[in-house]
């Protein structure tokens, strides 16, 4: 594609085209390297990259063939999360694994067992946008106990209370009355407040 539009760059978007095309087991081993290397890319490529990223990563979990390299390909993906969370936009880095997690729901019972696991151990990380995103994506690998592991999270911030929006979402997150367009397209009014470092203790 490069060669064809001489002098031209590509658009984010370019990678969209040529997906498909890929064989699965190359799109595994290109996101395992982006997520290796990470740390050497600068903001404005991680943002425009973070969707590609994601789907690849979605894929990648159900198509990896050596199912004992699936548990350090989890840990390296929330590891990149918590490289880019302070990167992107507070909504980005929440949807981090909801987004991941939407694209695999019809995954095997072994592989969402494994991040349900993963997930949970998330609820403990300091970072409250890190904390959101298990929560989110918790929900939507539909556990049996969701209302009480909210229950947990908020006592744990009592200070979520006073971001109105912020717990009528978690709410809603109970009732299993939102998607996840809904934390999509919030206002930005729903996350940052829980990057201020009153959230953080």
């Amino acid at each position: 594609m490069s060669k064809s539009r001489p002098g031209s760059r590509l658009s984010s978007f370019a990678y969209n085209q040529i997906r498909y095309d890929l064989r699965p087991q190359t799109k595994v081993q290109l996101v395992q390297r982006f997520l290796a290397e990470i740390t050497s890319f600068q903001s404005t490529t991680l943002k425009a990259a973070k969707r590609n990223i994601e789907k690849d990563a979605g894929e990648a979990l159900l198509s990896a063939t050596n199912v004992e390299d699936i548990p350090l390909f989890v840990r390296n993906i929330s590891s990149a999360q918590r490289t880019l969370t302070d990167q992107l936009d507070p909504n980005d880095a929440a949807l981090w694994w909801p987004n991941i997690v939407h694209s695999i729901r019809e995954s095997p019972e072994a592989l969402k067992t494994l991040l349900v696991a993963e997930l949970r151990d998330h609820l403990q990380d300091p970072n409250p946008l890190i904390k959101i995103s298990a929560l989110f994506s918790l929900a939507l690998l539909g556990i049996p106990d969701l209302a009480p592991v909210i229950d947990n999270a908020v006592r744990a911030h009592e200070h979520w209370f006073a971001n109105e929006e912020l717990y009528k979402w978690l709410v809603k997150l109970i009732s299993k009355q939102i998607s996840l367009g809904v934390l999509r397209h919030q206002e930005h009014s729903l996350l940052i407040p829980c990057r201020t470092r009153r959230c953080q203790t």
